[in-house]
């Protein structure tokens, strides 16, 4: 735990943008999030992770997530992973 850093996101902010590096992978401990694949999105809430693989293969974004209420991420970075 104290890796994480804890974020407030306003709804309709964007979190990660596809196309950017990956410096880190989030937790969602509040919250909803849009997931945009390009061809469908995927909703995630509290209990969810998201930017894992991009981390772990040391890759740009592959989606863009927007959050779809305020939202409290739990960010961890790519270096403390």
């Amino acid at each position: 735990m104290r890796l994480l850093r804890a974020q407030t996101v306003d709804t309709g902010d964007v979190i990660v943008r596809v196309g950017d590096p990956a410096s880190s992978m989030y937790f969602i401990a509040g919250g909803e999030v849009d997931i945009d694949l390009g061809d469908r999105h995927v909703i995630l809430g509290v209990g969810h992770f998201f930017g894992e693989i991009a981390v772990l293969r040391r890759s740009r974004r592959s989606a863009t997530v927007t959050a779809l209420t305020r939202t409290n991420p739990l960010v961890l970075d790519a270096h403390d992973l």
